[in-house]
């Protein structure tokens, strides 16, 4: 079931994961041919999936060979790209037995068309076919011979504690490995906490590192001996032999990664910002003079020089190099839509963590989530090729973030699958779930209609491109709103004929399809959240340079902020009356839920005490429902006059989150019952993928500098 191989050259039963034997090399010897007599492949494609699906469905382009040649030489392609094995050439003897046997009177050409040539054709077609075979037959007998075998290339998966799950709804990116590739340190999830464990490659338990709650953005010393981490506004370290956090300085926005260097330095990515160094044992940091804006930074061998991810706005699309005094910066590459100078060597898609593997290769993570390589030349800091998808379906952090994925210089690479199956389903006060349709898709962020009986979803396909579909909550039944674009966070109107919902800006289009989509917002993005109960305003949250926050848009009208505030702020709900406003902010350090009167703002309540996120208030006013980790909490509230909220207590928990680690989740017209997604176990993100001698697989797909010269 494990693809392996070349995509252009793989056999049909490979591209479908199949059992193969040698039948599967006959087929790459056919294209090899072809490629030889062509010029071209016999299968391209964009992408793999691409590639593969050719392979699979369609036959070579036989009109691409050569008029001339000889009809021996196309049955000997034909049987050897047989896409059913069982007919195919069995054995590469076959194929120099089939041309001997026809001769030369079976080959020869038209000479009508050909003239002359036709005297000197067939040893020449006889002589390059055979040489192919011969050449194939060398390989086979070299590779008989006691030569030292190349490492082998081995995956190993580790099992997180049973209580435990990669963090990914605040964290952008929870892993790290040590240099030497013998160490794990990640942030793990626990009763809707987050907390910093470190696990030795051979140990059979993770060992928690005390005073790290809140951790993200992992990384090691040079040596090993100690982690970084930010957490509480403040970059910090601890050894991972245990003891207290020390605190090394203070940061003013969410990180985006950091990197140890050898001379005790660190340099650290802060978003809305560029690079900024500040020494291992504590004081002030100092920016790096143009690397705005930036992110992931890795120090290279020289120590002198950061590789780091960049790009325009809030689109990091290119992968550049500048040295710690703020000189000599230099794009690597970017991808094909950004608008940077530069070689456009990187596909498509937003990039995160790129990393040098020695000895020349750059290695990064790609959205939707995907690991790929590049030949890299250290000394001039280009690429010397384009870059190669190694891994696909790779968890990827919210908004953007980070691909989990860690590279070790010794060629250990560890990474967290993504899981896509979830179930959608009711789920009573008392934790009781019953499933809403036998599906098993990628869902994100239920959300029901004013009547309760219908049910605005987004589902994920295999590329993370999002669609909204709306499901019958009794019968199970759907039908598909959206085709086009990428989709999310769909959101009834009051009277239920139409749904907003974020694609290119946020739309409003009719709940049954008709009529042309209607442009509320563009070049803010945002996600809707609420609308008033005159469905005359609609909060929504966007995200900026630095943070997220609220906004408030007039239908009609022009957006303004919600909150002018320096904290992140999001996911605000009108009140059924439209006299309140709950809304999630970080100002305490972590996320809470908090109540303010609307619109004339003040003073707020606080709900959650203890972390929260998400809102929903009950129709009636008299409840908000929120997450808080795994549980769904609830807090009967009185907005009669003055606000005043009971302290919430636990409805219930499991593991409800959507694809994309999404918790959105719906409370029903009457308070009773909540649509909400299910995760399958294997959806959680409780797996950690180890692969081992990982740079022998670069070395087959991706050629380096040395080998090109």
């Amino acid at each position: 079931g494990v693809l392996l191989g070349t995509a252009p050259y793989m056999s049909p039963e490979q591209a479908r994961g199949k059992p193969v034997d040698k039948r599967a090399d006959i087929w790459a010897f056919g294209c090899v041919l072809f490629e030889m007599l062509t010029g071209g492949r016999a299968f391209t494609g964009e992408t793999t999936t691409d590639v593969l699906a050719k392979i699979v469905e369609r036959e070579p382009g036989w009109t691409a060979l050569p008029a001339e040649t000889p009809p021996a030489v196309r049955r000997l392609l034909k049987r050897a790209l047989d896409k059913d094995p069982r007919t195919r050439l069995r054995d590469i003897g076959d194929a120099r037995i089939e041309l001997e046997e026809t001769g030369p009177a079976a080959i020869h050409l038209d000479e009508t068309r050909a003239g002359a040539r036709s005297r000197w054709t067939y040893p020449v077609w006889a002589v390059g076919v055979l040489l192919l075979i011969e050449l194939g037959a060398a390989t086979v007998w070299q590779l008989r011979t006691p030569y030292p075998p190349a490492p082998m290339v081995t995956k190993t998966t580790i099992e997180l504690p049973a209580d435990q799950a990669l963090a990914s709804r605040d964290t952008a990116y929870p892993l790290a490995l040590s240099r030497d590739g013998t160490r794990v340190a990640y942030v793990a999830e626990q009763d809707g906490r987050t907390q910093l464990y470190v696990r030795e490659m051979g140990a059979l338990e993770p060992a928690m590192l005390p005073g790290t709650a809140g951790a993200t953005h992992p990384f090691f010393s040079p040596d090993g001996q100690w982690v970084g981490f930010f957490a509480g506004g403040a970059l910090q370290k601890v050894a991972v032999a245990g003891g207290t956090p020390l605190r090394i300085c203070n940061v003013s926005a969410r990180s985006l990664g950091a990197t140890w260097a050898p001379d005790n330095t660190i340099v650290m990515a802060l978003r809305g910002g560029g690079l900024s160094i500040v020494d291992a044992a504590g004081g002030a940091s100092r920016a790096i003079p143009g690397s705005e804006p930036a992110a992931w930074p890795e120090i290279l061998p020289d120590g002198r020089t950061v590789l780091f991810a960049t790009g325009v706005g809030g689109n990091i699309s290119a992968i550049a190099t500048i040295s710690l005094d703020g000189g000599d910066k230099h794009i690597v590459a970017r991808t094909n839509e950004s608008p940077l100078q530069g070689p456009a060597l990187l596909g498509t898609g937003d990039i995160a963590q790129p990393r040098f593997l020695p000895p020349a290769y750059l290695v990064y993570g790609q959205s939707p989530g995907i690991v790929c390589a590049a030949p890299f030349d250290l000394r001039s800091r280009t690429l010397t090729g384009s870059a190669v998808s190694m891994v696909d379906s790779v968890e990827r952090g919210r908004a953007g973030g980070a691909v989990y994925f860690a590279a070790s210089a010794t060629g250990t690479l560890l990474y967290a699958p993504t899981g896509n199956r979830h179930q959608l389903v009711w789920v009573d006060r008392n934790g009781t779930a019953v499933p809403i349709s036998p599906d098993r898709l990628a869902f994100r962020h239920p959300r029901l209609s004013p009547d309760g009986r219908l049910i605005a979803v987004a589902i994920n396909d295999d590329t993370r491109r999002s669609d909204v579909w709306i499901y019958d909550g009794e019968r199970g039944t759907k039908k598909r709103l959206t085709t086009e674009h990428h989709n999310l966070r769909p959101l009834w109107t009051p009277d239920g004929t139409r749904i907003a919902i974020n694609g290119r800006g946020i739309f409003e289009l009719s709940t049954d399809g008709s009529g042309t989509p209607q442009v509320l917002s563009l070049g803010r993005g945002g996600y809707p959240s609420s609308w008033s109960p005159d469905g005359r305003t609609l909060l929504f949250y966007a995200d900026d340079v630095a943070s997220t926050h609220s906004w408030v848009l007039p239908r009609g009208g022009t957006p303004r902020l919600l909150f002018a505030r320096p904290f992140s702020d999001r996911e605000a709900q009108f009140s059924p009356d439209g006299r309140w406003v709950a809304y999630v902010s970080d100002e305490s350090g972590r996320n809470e839920v908090y109540v303010e009167a609307y619109p004339a703002l003040g003073s707020k309540v606080a709900i959650s005490a203890d972390g929260g996120d998400e809102p929903r208030w009950s129709r009636d006013g008299r409840e908000l429902f929120f997450r808080q980790g795994d549980a769904v909490m609830v807090a009967a509230v009185d907005s009669s006059r003055v606000f005043r909220a009971e302290p919430p207590h636990r409805l219930f928990a499991g593991q409800y989150s959507g694809a994309g680690r999404d918790i959105g989740f719906d409370v029903t017209p009457d308070g009773r019952r909540f649509v909400m997604v299910k995760s399958d176990e294997v959806s959680t993100l409780r797996q950690v993928v180890v692969v081992q001698n990982w740079r022998e697989e670069l070395r087959r797909r991706v050629p380096m500098l040395e080998r090109t010269r």
